[in-house]
């Protein structure tokens, strides 16, 4: 599978040195600007978005639109297989839903076959998963 972004992008002001966040979850922040997520974003009342470039505190960041297609993504699962449900770790990273009532924002399109590997994902609005 070829790996691209076909989400819808946004952007916003880096509200910090993102320049390493390349392909994490990002959310936009009270002042209307982009900040690093981690696993305190997994719930409804963010807005959470994938991080496509690598600005520096103060330039643009452009974010992929959850729910708008798919895009890459760095998951901290070294084995997760193509279907896997994805919420955010608390690195921000890409991570497989594990119990009852978390959100499922992403799911895996290829196999996962290292820590930290970039792969592409369809990307979902947040959805409250019971099971």
């Amino acid at each position: 599978m070829a790996l691209r972004t076909t989400c819808d992008t946004v952007t916003f002001v880096a509200a910090a040195d993102l320049s390493d966040k390349q392909y994490t979850y990002v959310y936009q922040s009270a002042a209307n600007a982009c900040s690093a997520a981690g696993d305190t974003q997994n719930g409804v009342g963010y807005n959470v978005y994938i991080l496509q470039n690598k600005p520096a505190s103060g330039e643009l960041a452009e974010c992929a639109v959850l729910g708008t297609g798919q895009s890459l993504l760095k998951v901290v699962d070294s084995s997760a297989s193509i279907g896997t449900q994805l919420m955010i770790s608390t690195g921000g990273l890409g991570t497989a839903r594990v119990g009852a009532n978390k959100y499922a924002i992403a799911q895996i399109d290829e196999a996962v076959t290292a820590t930290l590997q970039i792969v592409a994902v369809d990307t979902t609005k947040p959805i409250l998963v019971s099971t």
